[in-house]
């Protein structure tokens, strides 16, 4: 089941349901979910992508000196995505998909890769905030 207790009606009926199992002597697993991103939080990622992307392309380093692939390509926002973003997503939490982070995930993952690729590369792309023209 799944409460956002973030929501003043859900309250009762989270507590409605844990009384049930606390009554049938239950084992209970509490997971504690973080927000899913927002259509602005989404479009922001995918800017951050483009302009990771061009921060790597304008510094020279391509997918073969950066991902040390038997190929070699400029980058792009999709390259990033997949190779890079996607990669940091699927170890640190078993994840395949955008679609499935949550904003601190999201936050979490970004100063991962900001830190590697700042001492690995000395690249570093601020994340777009909501004062950045591109996303509204």
């Amino acid at each position: 089941m799944i409460y956002d207790l973030s929501i003043k009606s859900e309250h009762k009926r989270a507590l409605e349901y844990l009384q049930r199992l606390i009554d049938g002597g239950k084992i209970v697993e509490f997971n504690v979910c973080g927000r899913k991103m927002s259509d602005r939080q989404r479009r922001a990622l995918h800017l951050y992508f483009r302009l990771l992307s061009e921060a790597l392309n304008d510094a020279g380093f391509t997918i073969k000196t950066v991902m040390k692939k038997d190929w070699d390509s400029s980058w792009t926002m999709e390259l990033v995505k997949e190779l890079i973003w996607k990669k940091f997503l699927s170890v640190k939490y078993g994840k395949d998909s955008t679609t499935e982070m949550t904003t601190v995930q999201v936050t979490e993952i970004f100063d991962d890769i900001n830190i590697n690729l700042g001492e690995k590369l000395g690249i570093t792309v601020d994340f777009p905030d909501k004062d950045y023209g591109a996303i509204r």
